[in-house]
Formats: structure tokens, C-alpha cells, sequence
């Protein structure tokens, strides 16, 4: 498969490639956005990775302008500059269809990748959501997010989500902090649903947008099962 990574950090740029490049893939570095444009409209790419912080701009404005040719073209936002629910949002309205925030753990990396090159995996085949409340109490939750907790929808709600993270609630609640102020958190950590062994999921929590003065914080989890890619 043939991916453009667009950044400007020649540190970052030949890790993620080294990383990539191990395990098949084709990779091309842009150094700029201006370029990264060029070739993602002259060539037959299957991903973008895009830096949101550039010497000529910002990835929103690139990522845009990728898409305005190349709307079926996947691209994945990575950026350390903008981790904020806002920034997020900005992302996703710009046309991004992943949003990471740096420091990204490889497995996290390669499972995104896995779900835009392999055309049998979807997100929704992969993910799942959950809304809670400020404290962690599950309010809302999707079909995969209830079958990742072995528990029934209904059997879901009212409880505290950060318990099922075995060992690691102390991060947890850290990262739930850190969202409430309008931050995006993500993390790799173990989940242990009830009555099976635990797994390493990828989460990310981030504040959903208020409805009124005075509405209760709302925070979305997205949750991903992450299958260790590393070769022998």
C-alpha cells in the first residue's frame, strides 16, 4: 500500500516511515503542505498522514484542499499542537477521518491503517461509543460498545465505565479531568469486561458540546480493540 506522510520534523517523518515501511507499505514524505497537496493530486496514494503544524500552514487548510480533489482519499490527522475538543471537531469538519494526538503508540498506529487500507474493516465494524457523564457513569452506549463490555445495553447504563479498566483507573480518571477542560485524551490501556480476560483497547474521551447553561458535562468514548502488529 501507498501512503504520503506529510510533516515537517525529520525525526518524526523517518520513525513513522521505518515504522511503515517495516511492515510493507510505501511511503513518501512531504516536507511541507504545499507539496504533500501536489502529491496527493498527482498520485495514486491509498492513505494521508498529516501533521497539523507546517512551515507553510496548517494540515486543516491541506487537508481540505486534498479532499477537494480527492474526496474518497483517507486522511488521518496527527498533531500534538491541537488536542483539544475543538481542534478535534475543526478535523473532522475539515474532512479528516482519524484525528490522533502525539505521542502515537505503534500498535495504535498500524491498527489505524489496517482500518482505511484493508477494504473488510469499517469503523463501525471496529469501534464503539459510549457517553458519560462527568464521573464516568455510562448514559448512552452503541451496539459494539455494550458487546465490548460483554453486558447488555441496558445492563450498561449507571454504570462507572473507568472500572472496567483493570489496574489503570488512576490515568483514567486523569484523562477524564483533562477532557472535562476541552482537551482530546487518548490512550492504549487494559479493559477487563465482565466475566472475560482483559484486552488492550485504544480509547479516545473527548467533551461533547454543551445544550444549554446549565447541562450536566457529557463525555464521548470511542473504544478500539487493538491486535498486537508486531512482526517476528
Amino acid at each position: 500500500m501507498r501512503i504520503l506522510l506529510i510533516e515537517d520534523n525529520e525525526s518524526n517523518a523517518y520513525l513513522a516511515q521505518f515504522l511503515l515501511e517495516r511492515r510493507g507499505h510505501h511511503v513518501d514524505v512531504a516536507p511541507t503542505g504545499g507539496e504533500g497537496v501536489g502529491l496527493a493530486r498527482t498520485t495514486d496514494y491509498d492513505l494521508v498522514l498529516l501533521d497539523l503544524r507546517l512551515p507553510d500552514g496548517d494540515g486543516f487548510s491541506v487537508c481540505e484542499q486534498i479532499k477537494s480533489t480527492r474526496p474518497s482519499l483517507p486522511v488521518g490527522m496527527i498533531t500534538s499542537t491541537y488536542a483539544t475538543a475543538q481542534g478535534r471537531q475543526d478535523g473532522l469538519a475539515c474532512g479528516a477521518d482519524a484525528y490522533l494526538i502525539e505521542p502515537v503508540p505503534a500498535d495504535r498506529l498500524v491498527q489505524v491503517i489496517r482500518r482505511f487500507l484493508d477494504p473488510g474493516t469499517t469503523v463501525t465494524d471496529a469501534e464503539a461509543w459510549i457517553v458519560t457523564d462527568d464521573r464516568g457513569v455510562m448514559v448512552e452506549i452503541s451496539g459494539p460498545g455494550h458487546r465490548l463490555l460483554n453486558l447488555s445495553a441496558r445492563g450498561a447504563l449507571g454504570r462507572n465505565l473507568p472500572a472496567f479498566f483493570a489496574g489503570e483507573r488512576h490515568q483514567v480518571f486523569g484523562d477524564i479531568a483533562r477532557a472535562l477542560d476541552g482537551h482530546v485524551a487518548q490512550r492504549d490501556a487494559q479493559i477487563r469486561p465482565r466475566d472475560r480476560r482483559p484486552f488492550t483497547v485504544a480509547y479516545e474521551i473527548c467533551r461533547e458540546p454543551a445544550i444549554g447553561a446549565s447541562a450536566v458535562p457529557r463525555l464521548r468514548w470511542t473504544l478500539e480493540p487493538i491486535k498486537s502488529d508486531t512482526p517476528h
